[in-house]
């Protein structure tokens, strides 16, 4: 038996990269053809991974994993440094406390803002002015 998506999102797939809904795979489409398009000025990274809590062993011995973030993707915007997480996400998902401490471990420890993309005009608008800037 398939096991069901969290929030009914169906996965998607461009060539070989397998992506959380259909949604996220085109946002990740349209960053990339803007990244072809001006090569050199912004570069995308799929799936970047940001170490949050460090491995670590208890007093009383037991040992604790280390605690990752995953986004969606990251953009970099190299001629002026700057590297944002984009993450596509629906209204219920943007609510749930477990990733809004992750989003604000996220910033604190590594300064990274994360934006988050529930539509494909946002993001439209968010790659227009970071190109602008």
């Amino acid at each position: 038996m398939k096991r069901r998506q969290k929030f009914n999102a169906r996965p998607a797939y461009i060539g070989a990269r397998k992506f959380d809904s259909e949604l996220e795979a085109t946002c990740w489409a349209l960053a990339y053809a803007v990244e072809q398009a001006n090569p050199g000025v912004l570069v995308v990274e799929l799936k970047p991974r940001f170490l949050l809590l460090s491995a670590q062993t208890l007093p009383s011995g037991r040992k604790e994993r280390a605690s990752h973030y995953t986004a969606d993707f990251a953009l970099h915007l190299k001629r002026k440094g700057i590297r944002v997480v984009i993450e596509v996400k629906s209204a219920a998902t943007k609510a749930e406390p477990a990733y809004i401490l992750r989003r604000k471990l996220l910033y604190f420890i590594h300064k990274v803002e994360v934006v988050e993309v529930t539509c494909m005009a946002a993001l439209q608008t968010l790659l227009r002015n970071l190109l602008r800037a």
